[in-house]
């Protein structure tokens, strides 16, 4: 009983020297967002988010990692509720790794949910479709006031995926032959253009648009062509 009433009195004295309260590891890191798609070559960033729980977190030490086949890491952007760069960022786009070390502002400890860091990426020109894995690595630790070690919980090494979709080409746009001024459409414009040249010949087959059937000559049979396709575009 004795010893109890040391240990207690003990932890009081510490309570009261340090003006905090102990708390026990409770701080997650997590993106948002979680999962997301992107097309090759283009850029997207996700933010690496904190939720500090009971804790109170003053700095930390971020590990991160990323699929090198398909993803790009181009910079690391701080946030306000941790702005002090203690150590500046790492990014190794070869190995798919990254680091940045931060700290909140000294009267600022982060008890709530906040911002970390944004990454900022790009996917690959020429990434293959599939997968591609963002994660906190379990090295990563956090610092608390009234904590001596890691207050990041076990669970609390958030990763995202990142989707790399090849889009689909667009479909190849219709061409009428007898659209001769190519606007898209065979009406009025086309008829006239045919009547202009109407009855001239040529060697070469095709050698004015109004010879729509390619034979060298604008005949009936080129109107023909233009009547039956009348109204294509309306």
């Amino acid at each position: 009983m004795k010893k109890f009433f040391v240990v207690l009195f003990s932890s009081l004295i510490v309570i009261i020297q340090t003006g905090v309260v102990l708390a026990a590891p409770d701080t997650r890191l997590y993106f948002e967002p979680q999962n997301s798609s992107v097309n090759p070559d283009n850029s997207f960033s996700l933010k690496v988010k904190i939720n500090p729980g009971t804790n109170r977190v003053s700095a930390i030490e971020l590990y991160l990692s990323f699929d090198k086949t398909r993803l790009r890491l181009d910079s690391i952007g701080v946030s306000s509720a941790f702005s002090t760069v203690l150590k500046s960022a790492a990014i190794n786009n070869t190995a798919g790794t990254a680091s940045i070390t931060v700290g909140s502002p000294p009267a600022s400890p982060v008890s709530a949910v906040s911002d970390l860091v944004t990454l900022n990426f790009k996917a690959k020109t020429g990434a293959a479709a599939g997968n591609a894995s963002v994660a906190v690595v379990n090295t990563t630790k956090a610092a608390a006031l009234g904590e001596t070690g890691n207050v990041i919980i076990s669970s609390g090494y958030g990763s995202a995926v990142v989707s790399v979709v090849i889009p689909s080409p667009s479909p190849s746009p219709i061409y009428n032959d007898a659209d001769l001024d190519l606007d898209g459409e065979v009406w009025l414009s086309d008829y006239n253009a045919l009547l202009t040249v109407f009855g001239q010949t040529n060697s070469t087959p095709g050698w004015i648009r109004a010879d729509i059937l390619r034979n060298g000559r604008i005949d009936i049979y080129d109107y023909n062509a233009l009547v039956v396709n009348f109204g294509f575009g309306h």
